[in-house]
């Protein structure tokens, strides 16, 4: 079954095409990357994939009837609320023993009762992606990579693959051609020609 089939997809902002005939098949529990340079659109399309926006000319078929999806913007470090770690997990999961399983994964047990903007920007947005990861089934992430190194990045997919949540559908953005290599499918907008 695919998840998202997008056709001819267009998107104009003040008179500036921001994109034009978009076109591309998401299966269901795929990786899939929205590649391209910055300015090319990709968060305004991530936003159309969650209907948060229109697009100007085309068509999506959007076949998926689970409702636990996300849309995890860019800097989602910055919607922090709690003021203890395990609180501010717990509010993103609703379950404490997944929220301590994450606390475990990320080596961050014994910082529990601390106020999670002492985490690094790479800590706080570790902790939204695996929050997102264990409690949905859909996940569409923009830019998840930004200011994560190397090693927390593939640490990520590797948490992926042995959680067994290769069913879930993940499509995120970057503009970094190394974070290509996740997915098992990339839409390149910098291959559109304007």
């Amino acid at each position: 079954m695919n998840v998202y089939h997008v056709k001819n997809l267009s998107k104009i902002y003040k008179n500036r095409v921001i994109f034009t005939d978009v076109t591309f098949i998401v299966p269901e529990g795929s990786i899939f990357c929205i590649y391209g340079k910055n300015g090319s659109g990709k968060s305004t399309l991530l936003r159309i994939l969650y209907s948060v926006m229109q697009p100007d000319e085309g068509d999506i078929t959007f076949n998926y009837s689970n409702n636990k999806t996300c849309l995890c913007t860019q800097f989602p470090e910055h919607l922090i609320y709690h003021r203890k770690l395990i609180d501010e997990i717990g509010s993103l999961t609703g379950d404490c023993k997944i929220s301590e399983e994450i606390l475990t994964e990320l080596g961050l047990m014994e910082k529990k009762e601390i106020f999670p903007f002492h985490l690094s920007d790479g800590e706080k947005r570790l902790i939204f992606l695996y929050s997102y990861i264990r409690t949905k089934d859909l996940l569409l992430l923009d830019e998840p990579f930004a200011n994560l190194d190397d090693e927390s990045r593939t640490k990520f997919f590797n948490y992926v693959d042995r959680c067994s949540l290769k069913n879930r559908t993940i499509i995120y953005s970057s503009n970094r051609k190394k974070d290509k290599v996740f997915a098992d499918n990339v839409y390149d907008l910098g291959s559109v020609i304007l």
